[in-house]
């Protein structure tokens, strides 16, 4: 399953985000988007789990805080996840 976490610190980091998914589950696959021109991390960041592990992650990530942030964790689409560094 395709996950999409909003509300991110702009300093957030790959390795910061497995930490907080993989407590859920196995993570597969992270793409954090990139501002397009700055090269900074926009807020934003897409991870793939596996389809239980997602929705537990979901289940408890949506709504909660890190780092001074709510956390906007939902489901989105196979064709939303990105391919391109700086996508969204």
């Amino acid at each position: 399953m395709n996950i999409y976490v909003s509300n991110l610190p702009p300093s957030i980091n790959e390795e910061q985000i497995r930490e907080l998914f993989s407590r859920y589950g196995v993570v597969i696959d992270i793409h954090i988007s990139m501002d397009k021109l700055s090269g900074v991390a926009n807020g934003g960041a897409y991870v793939r789990m596996n389809n239980e592990e997602a929705q537990n992650a979901i289940d408890h990530l949506n709504g909660s805080d890190y780092k001074e942030y709510v956390l906007q964790v939902k489901k989105v689409d196979e064709a939303d996840f990105p391919t391109d560094k700086y996508w969204g």
